[in-house]
């Protein structure tokens, strides 16, 4: 009890705009154009093996051209970000792992998950409201689902809460396993 904090929902806008280039205006230095060089390579790297992923998850084989266009719409989608604050954009290998456990294969589907992040940043009294989710929350959906999607590749689960309780104990197995490494001694 006691872990939602309102704090930042009362004191939420109800909608802004981005503002380009708040940060600054953009800066062209060498040891920021040599750092660009090595991340772009790696995270297309990245982007192209999702792609892939999520290609084979939804029985539709990634071409040539499927790639290109990818690499293309990530690289707009950069230049865009960072004129607007945000990160390098990169595809995520969880992407393929949760088409494969929700079984949804839809575009439109993913076009919406696309949609509620930019709606939550133009209106930010929504993104507030994810925000009053608890911690422990995040934790413990972040234990089932990236369990879910290492179950999902090591065996087959017809019943699907049987599967999460497998996802939840192998996800914590792998904390503690991680614990006594770190820490040399095991929790009880």
């Amino acid at each position: 009890m006691g872990k939602v904090d309102f704090h930042h929902f009362s004191q939420a806008p109800l909608f802004t705009l981005p503002e380009p280039f708040a940060l600054g205006a953009a800066q062209f230095e060498a040891p920021l154009i040599a750092t660009v060089l090595v991340v772009t390579p790696v995270s297309m790297t990245e982007s192209t093996a999702s792609l892939i992923a999520v290609g084979t998850v939804v029985d539709r084989p990634v071409d040539d051209r499927v790639i290109a266009c990818s690499l293309r719409a990530q690289g707009r989608g950069t230049a865009l970000g960072g004129a607007l604050g945000a990160f390098v954009s990169c595809a995520y290998a969880q992407g393929a792992g949760l088409a494969a456990i929700s079984r949804i294969r839809s575009r439109y589907a993913v076009t919406l998950c696309g949609a509620i992040p930019v709606l939550m940043g133009l209106v930010p009294v929504l993104g507030s409201l994810v925000a009053l989710v608890p911690l422990p929350v995040l934790g413990g959906a972040g234990v089932v689902f990236f369990g879910s999607i290492t179950r999902r590749a090591r065996i087959r689960v017809t019943d699907p809460r049987e599967g999460k309780g497998y996802a939840a104990r192998m996800t914590l197995r792998a904390m503690r396993g991680y614990e006594t490494f770190t820490w040399g001694t095991t929790p009880q």
